[in-house]
């Protein structure tokens, strides 16, 4: 398996970051040379290649195709197996899993825009990440009711004009990561909870309490990206 490893050198290709003990952010270009995406993409299933003939565009399957293999060298690099070898399992809501038998632990939540991604692995947490290409031909401000609560729209306004839409996608992407890791997606309103500090209490289908912690990522300069995360009781929970 090392050897195996060696053979890509995640390091070269992502940044690893530790947010916390038990939580690391792997992140970076979902465009790579040819040699390496073709070695990288090697390990997909059957159904991972088909998801990727899904999309119309020739760049966005091959920027899918290679988030998923770098999700499988990198869990493959934490779970001691090879990439091949990873399978996943899907939530009601579609979040991806590994069984309790597999995981040993290990959580983990993928993200990618434009040509990045990101890819939150937690050892004994659940964890959920988000990242969002700031794109300034992108109108926010008729969706901002859909998404911010009272206490986020005064915050908003806070701010000079021109620095508002950097705002706009910090808390955006922080919801983001936290509905992701809750695993329900956008079937959790938006608008619900705020994400103004690092902790935040959710109630779950059987409305227990759960807390997360959010952190925003300072990552590149065109990008805003969250990561949350809570401790997890029970291993194997996505």
């Amino acid at each position: 398996m090392n050897s195996l490893i060696q053979l890509i050198q995640l390091e070269k290709i992502l940044v690893k970051r530790e947010i916390t003990p038990g939580l690391d952010v792997w992140f970076g270009s979902l465009d790579q040379p040819l040699w390496i995406t073709n070695r990288i993409t090697k390990c997909l299933s059957f159904d991972e290649v088909e998801r990727a003939k899904q999309f119309l565009f020739q760049s966005d399957q091959t920027r899918y195709m290679v988030s998923r293999g770098l999700l499988r060298w990198i869990l493959g690099q934490y779970m001691n197996n090879c990439p091949e070898n990873i399978m996943f399992n899907y939530s009601l809501y579609g979040k991806p899993y590994l069984n309790e038998v597999q995981s040993r632990g290990i959580s983990f939540n993928l993200s990618h825009s434009h040509n990045y991604v990101c890819i939150a692995v937690g050892n004994g947490k659940v964890v959920g990440v988000d990242i969002e290409f700031e794109n300034h031909s992108f109108n926010f401000v008729p969706i901002i009711e859909c998404i911010f609560t009272d206490r986020e729209k005064q915050a908003l306004l806070k701010f000079e004009y021109s620095k508002r839409r950097a705002f706009f996608y910090e808390i955006w992407v922080r919801k983001e990561a936290l509905v992701k890791g809750i695993g329900k997606g956008l079937s959790h309103p938006l608008q619900s909870f705020d994400v103004l500090e690092s902790h935040v209490g959710i109630k779950d289908e059987n409305n227990l309490l759960k807390k997360w912690v959010i952190k925003s990522l300072d990552i590149h300069p065109c990008y805003k990206a969250a990561v949350c995360y809570r401790e997890n009781k029970q291993n194997g929970e996505g």
